[in-house]
């Protein structure tokens, strides 16, 4: 994998960690490997600050509700 597109990401996320839409691009950079879509999504519940986003963060869990979805990772 070539890793120039995650490296940009992050320093566009180190730049503003908060911005909703650069989350949403880097957990489509893991496309294929879901334990990184998991870790990534994680990781941005965690530093996206409501108040500070740009944004909707509420994208972002309708996102990984629909990942868990579609991979069949819901609970019976």
């Amino acid at each position: 994998m070539d890793t120039r597109p995650v490296l940009l990401s992050s320093v566009l996320l180190r730049q503003n960690p908060h911005n909703v839409h650069e989350w949403h691009k880097r957990v489509a950079l893991f496309e294929g490997r879901p334990s990184d879509i998991i870790k990534t999504f994680t990781e941005a519940f965690q530093t996206v600050n409501i108040e500070l986003a740009v944004g909707k963060p509420h994208t972002l869990w309708t996102a990984f509700a629909m990942f868990y979805e579609t991979n069949n990772q819901l609970p019976e």
